[in-house]
């Protein structure tokens, strides 16, 4: 199956567009995550000023890796269907 140029370019444009999306709702996610730990941390360093540094390693760590593990999945999903002509 051949595809003309006009129809690559409209798939192109649909995949930008729903990367541009998925980055977006990321981004918002992303954000809220964050003020909830810094209200999270605030909130405990208040209760417990000593303890804040073992606080914080114990509620970052592992963190990165499971936004990544969240965002990769949906951003291969609509990276593939880009490459389908």
């Amino acid at each position: 199956m051949t595809c003309t140029i006009e129809e690559r370019l409209a798939s192109l444009i649909k995949t930008i567009e729903g990367l541009t999306k998925c980055a977006h709702e990321q981004n918002v996610k992303l954000s809220k995550l964050t003020n909830k730990m810094d209200n999270m941390i605030e909130i405990r360093s208040i209760q417990a000023p000593l303890k804040l540094s073992k606080i914080q390693d114990e509620e970052f760590q592992g963190s990165e890796e499971n936004v990544v593990d969240s965002i990769s999945p949906r951003m291969r999903n609509l990276m593939s269907e880009s490459y389908q002509f």
